[in-house]
């Protein structure tokens, strides 16, 4: 059975997630892009109103050339 994250956990992925953002200076709109989202959808990630980042951590993890582990921890 998968292992359910905890709000917790979600919170620590979206920090690392718009740590990533910052330092390597990416623009939301260029994730948004690539990911085939509105930039809307990731200001939702943002203000935690929205938790569809989950379906997308292996492009992410491609996108910022992290592996899922590092992004997940």
């Amino acid at each position: 059975m998968p292992k359910v994250l905890s709000i917790q956990n979600g919170n620590e992925i979206l920090n690392n997630i718009f740590y990533l953002i910052e330092t390597k200076g990416i623009r939301q709109k260029d994730l948004a892009e690539y990911l085939g989202l509105s930039q809307n959808a990731i200001t939702y990630w943002k203000t935690r109103k929205s938790s569809s980042y989950m379906r997308y951590i292996d492009k992410l993890a491609t996108y910022f050339c992290v592996t899922k582990e590092e992004l997940l921890k």
